[in-house]
């Protein structure tokens, strides 16, 4: 019905697209299996004690040690909390 209005009309139809074909390519393909194998060192691994402690070691060496401040290194530096008194708004209730 609409294609019946369109000729009264005399609004022309689009043609349907075409699809696109694919062009050929003329360049050459690179030949990969030419390049070097690999800039990067070929890896082994090992499941030897001796590659498990040399694995140890290099995390060791990476962490800062675990040392828990004494008590009275955490009693002579301040703190950003000295100054706040968390009760303060509770005082303020219960005393008006």
């Amino acid at each position: 019905m609409l294609k019946f209005l369109k000729r009264l009309a005399g609004i022309q139809e689009a043609p349907p697209p075409q699809p696109r074909r694919r062009s050929k390519k003329t360049g050459v393909q690179p030949d990969y299996s030419t390049e070097p194998a690999s800039l990067l060192p070929e890896v082994v691994e090992g499941n030897a004690h001796s590659d498990w402690k040399l694995w140890q070691d290099s995390v060791d060496s990476q962490r800062a040690p675990l040392t828990r401040p004494s008590d009275s290194q955490l009693a002579n530096s301040p703190s950003q909390y000295d100054e706040l008194d968390p009760f303060s708004r509770v005082r303020k209730k219960r005393d008006a």
